[in-house]
């Protein structure tokens, strides 16, 4: 199955890369992998997703540390195929474009902070050129 990337083979549950990285996933990680394959493009429920840690004998209470755990091995562009939505699930991108998120930040390589402070600057910046128009 062609993820983003990757290449998840679920017979060895690896991930191969493009550029030669390969991981090999826990049974937790391919489990899940699997179902959000299966359901591509649809949101998959929560409790479907526990369902199948179960399954394989994981905490099914430690969904969203697997989840992220999973999201960290495909590399950075994970958001744009893995999406967590809301409390409803997770959902499997079948491509790697953007998702366009409400209050999303502008500069994803920046912290809040710093984005924090570059308004605060322009908003600085803005009332300065007021002040000496006027």
């Amino acid at each position: 199955m062609q993820i983003g990337e990757a290449h998840f083979t679920a017979s060895t549950l690896t991930l191969e890369f493009t550029d030669g990285r390969r991981h090999t996933l826990t049974q937790a990680q391919g489990a899940l992998l699997l179902m959000l394959g299966a359901e591509r493009g649809r949101v998959v429920s929560r409790s479907s997703l526990r369902g199948a840690l179960k399954q394989v004998g994981a905490n099914e209470r430690k969904l969203e540390r697997e989840m992220r755990s999973l999201g960290m091995l495909m590399g950075p562009d994970w958001r744009y195929l893995l999406e967590e939505v809301g409390s409803e699930g997770y959902l499997l991108h079948s491509g790697m474009r953007p998702i366009a998120r409400l209050f999303s930040r502008p500069v994803r390589g920046l912290s809040w902070l710093h984005c924090f402070a570059l308004a605060c600057l322009g908003m600085l910046a803005v009332l300065l050129v007021l002040l000496i128009w006027s």
